[in-house]
């Protein structure tokens, strides 16, 4: 990738963090309060979270005991990241470091497990039902209810940080639900649609 596109990436992530610290929302996402029975569950008590944005997820983290090294490439967002820590008295469980994801992890000796952050677009929550595989704003609805569809079929468009994500049929069905409309904000894993065979 150019260097002036990075340039503009950074850019954006830095003027959009300072004017709006609160771009994502105060509260926790889907994927946080789930991955949190996960830690609780295996035992988990100290993550790394990359790309921490403006911490929203990092601050549910720590409020729930669970220590974690903060990573993102927007200093801005690690300054937002900052003054919640300090607001919530939460500086024994949160550290953050400023971070390129192009650049080798900033640690010596440390051993990690990779858990994945956003479910499988294709993952179901009822029989035939489609989840969205990253928070973001529907942009796009390109079925109607009861609309037959063919697998492979390009069935909404979900926008996240200047990114499309097509959502597609994994089958070919008949549209029986659809739980969002154009313009709609998602969570991750939120259910979008059901497909019956």
């Amino acid at each position: 990738m150019d260097q002036k596109k990075l340039d503009q990436q950074s850019q954006h992530w830095e003027v959009n963090f300072s004017n709006k610290p609160e771009m994502f929302g105060l509260n926790p996402s889907l994927s946080a309060k789930k991955a949190l029975k996960l830690f609780q569950e295996k035992k988990i008590q100290n993550i790394v979270e990359i790309g921490a944005g403006l911490g929203r997820d990092t601050i549910f983290f720590a409020k729930n005991s669970i220590h974690i090294i903060a990573l993102d490439y927007s200093f801005s967002g690690i300054k937002v990241i900052n003054q919640k820590t300090n607001k919530d008295n939460l500086s024994n469980y949160i550290s953050t470091k400023h971070f390129d994801v192009r650049q080798k992890l900033p640690f010596n000796d440390i051993q990690l497990k990779v858990l994945p952050r956003f479910v499988d677009p294709n993952t179901s929550s009822i029989e035939g039902g489609l989840l969205a595989p990253m928070p973001g704003k529907i942009s796009e609805v390109l079925i109607k209810k009861d609309q037959k569809v063919k697998a492979g079929q390009s069935l909404m468009i979900i926008e996240a940080m200047k990114m499309e994500q097509t959502i597609k049929s994994p089958n070919a069905g008949k549209i029986s639900k659809i739980m969002v409309k154009k313009g709609q904000q998602v969570e991750n894993g939120e259910s979008l649609l059901v497909i019956d065979e």
